[in-house]
């Protein structure tokens, strides 16, 4: 990431995924290589606080870790809600449990069993 971006890209970061680990790594290979780790609104305020100093400069790599348990069983709960209105609306419309199937695996990523049980509208 740019220097000049850094800060705008954390702040989406820090609002997507608050609860998440970041690393910011700067300068890596260099004499004055840094890694930064924190979760992410702890990442944003210290480089928001650099940019308003006008110290971050430099190569910089931001590090999103992956979910937790709890984080992925939300988006997946997410989707099966969002799927299951999808599937709804694709039934109403007269679409086939095939094609219905074949757009929320698409649409949704979740699972072809799933994606089967919603679209033959079983809860």
């Amino acid at each position: 990431e740019s220097p000049n971006r850094v800060v705008a890209s954390l702040r989406d970061v820090a609002e997507a995924f608050p609860v998440r680990q970041v690393a910011l790594c700067r300068e890596l290979t260099q004499l004055h290589e840094e890694v930064f780790v924190a979760a992410a609104p702890q990442v944003l305020a210290e480089f928001e606080a650099r940019e308003a100093a006008g110290t971050c400069k430099g190569e910089i790599v931001v590090v999103i870790d992956a979910p937790g348990e709890r984080e992925a069983e939300e988006e997946r709960t997410d989707a099966l809600a969002a799927a299951e209105l999808r599937a709804r609306d694709m039934r109403e419309a007269g679409a086939t449990a095939k094609d219905i199937r074949n757009a929320l695996m698409v649409e949704f990523g979740i699972s072809r069993n799933d994606a089967y049980r919603l679209a033959l509208g079983q809860e």
